[in-house]
């Protein structure tokens, strides 16, 4: 048996599926694999460092569940900040305006073992 890890979202019990973009989805066939709790833990520091530092007009403070072909965006911090700062660029002022119904979702995340077995 090999033991490997994931990141689990306590709240909504989904499964990092892509720590770079911070996506998570309901189906654990989809979990990002780590080989050690090291790892796991290092992506969960620069996700949450990502999601509470300063924002840029292109990227707000959000994160993404998905469920098949659906997927629903949550901010986890700084949302009115974040509309506010789109609706002060002439340029962005339209996505101020869709991002208002974008519900709050704080992560929180733990790294998960799990054991594979291979059978033939």
């Amino acid at each position: 048996m090999k033991s490997l890890f994931v990141i689990r979202d306590k709240n909504t019990g989904a499964f990092c599926s892509s720590s770079k973009n911070i996506y998570f989805d309901t189906n654990t066939n989809s979990a990002s694999l780590f080989d050690s709790v090291k790892n796991a833990e290092k992506a969960i520091r620069t996700m949450m460092s990502f999601l509470t530092k300063e924002m840029s007009p292109y990227g707000g403070n959000t994160w993404h569940l998905t469920h098949g072909y659906f997927y629903k965006t949550f901010f986890h911090a700084f949302k009115q900040e974040y509309i506010a700062l789109l609706a002060s660029k002439d340029h962005l002022k339209d996505h101020a305006e869709g991002h208002k119904a974008t519900p709050e979702a704080q992560l929180d995340l733990e790294v998960v073992e799990v054991k594979l077995t291979l059978v033939s």
